[in-house]
């Protein structure tokens, strides 16, 4: 209960957000997305497994329900983007997603500068870590480039800040 409320505190469900259900049930990050939404009340969509493993029906899904936010691995970042830059011109997909929310691998710098050549400055990228481990992450969000490129670190994203109080 303390990480939805923590998840339900800095990002906060938008009044008509719907929500996607696509993660293995034997992965941790399951628990959040099955239930933070359910417990607020929106609207949960299940993506079925032939969508989540096609990046191109998985985006025609986040398309169509007009998914607010979503739990994705950054090889899925990647990809979404590899197969959005292919499509030149015309109108933008995806831009009704404005939280993304990565665990699992790492997060590179490639990525996230990737990611903000595609989407707006707002629209959140958040590099969570641990979670599998206790339910609890140690995270660090970024809303435009320059985010990217001020929390650099020997070139490396990083998985949060320690800050100590005295």
């Amino acid at each position: 209960m303390n990480r939805f409320y923590w998840q339900w505190r800095h990002w906060p469900y938008l009044e008509h957000e719907t929500c996607v259900f696509k993660t293995t049930l034997t992965f941790v990050d399951s628990v959040t997305e099955i239930w933070s939404p359910l417990l607020s009340g929106k609207k949960l969509v299940i993506f079925p497994t032939k969508v989540t493993q096609n990046v191109e029906k998985f985006i025609e899904y986040l398309e169509k329900y007009q998914i607010g936010r979503v739990f994705v691995v950054t090889s899925l970042v990647r990809n979404i983007l590899s197969f959005l830059n292919l499509k030149k011109g015309g109108k933008k997909q995806l831009q009704s997603v404005k939280i993304w929310e990565c665990s699992a691998e790492t997060v590179t710098k490639d990525v996230l500068m990737a990611f903000y050549q595609y989407f707006p400055p707002g629209t959140v990228i958040s590099n969570f870590y641990g979670s599998t481990e206790m339910m609890d992450v140690t995270f660090e969000s970024f809303t435009c480039a320059e985010d990217v490129l001020n929390s650099l670190s020997n070139e490396k994203i990083p998985i949060g800040q320690i800050s100590i109080h005295l």
